[in-house]
């Protein structure tokens, strides 16, 4: 990546810790090739201004005053839809990864970084790549395995099975998934029991979650 007619590509920060956004923008202007055009303590600030100096690359962190980095994610993209989002943040745990995976971040780094890792990621996403630290890329393959053990799962499913799951999953109760797919609710019932054996679950709702997270909702991996 890199910025119009071949020239250094910009760089955006927003970081609220004033000595970290320093630490950022320091490395960011010492890398060939990379200019930062932009160290913001908000999300907010730099959306006041960020169509003014546009960038190619937002360096983002999740804890701001205001608008936090994962719902700023998309404001970002609205303005400028060909940005890379890369976060920066020291959170590892899932709930906070994947919203901002689905909400088109390409990267996600995990503090403290050194300087050497924060320039091997710009190179990467310079070069079309997704960096990732070591802990935030195994939780996003342990996902997809899941997500494919999931899948083998209802692989042994029959049809009609997985069309009574699909429809408890849309919120029916048994006696309305019965009468959409004409059989009786005594039937729906024996569907469920055979799946519940099969998926090796003891509910209703974690049938569904295996169900979403099989077809690829990541909220539900």
């Amino acid at each position: 990546m890199t910025g119009p007619s071949g020239t250094s590509t910009r760089v955006a920060i927003v970081e609220n810790e004033t000595r970290y956004r320093g630490f950022l923008r320091t490395i960011v202007e010492g890398t060939p090739g990379y200019e930062c055009v932009g160290a913001y303590a908000s999300a907010d600030l730099a959306l006041a201004v960020i169509a003014t100096h546009p960038p190619d690359l937002l360096l983002l962190d999740l804890e701001l005053p205001g608008l936090q980095g994962e719902h700023a994610i998309p404001r970002f993209l609205e303005v400028l839809p060909n940005l890379t989002v890369v976060v920066v943040t020291c959170h590892k745990a899932p709930e906070r990864l994947f919203p901002c995976l689905e909400a088109g971040a390409v990267g996600y780094l995990v503090k403290p970084l050194d300087p050497a890792e924060l320039v091997e990621a710009l190179h990467e996403v310079g070069e079309g790549g997704s960096p990732m630290s070591g802990p935030i890329a195994r939780l996003v393959l342990n996902s997809f395995k899941r997500r494919a053990a999931d899948r083998k799962d209802l692989d042994a499913l029959t049809p009609r099975e997985v069309e009574v799951l699909r429809g408890i999953a849309t919120g029916s109760l048994p006696e309305e998934v019965g009468t959409a797919l004409g059989i009786s609710s005594r039937t729906v019932q024996t569907h469920l029991r055979n799946i519940y054996e099969k998926l090796q679950v003891h509910s209703r709702s974690q049938a569904v979650a295996r169900f979403l997270a099989s077809t690829g909702t990541i909220a539900g991996s």
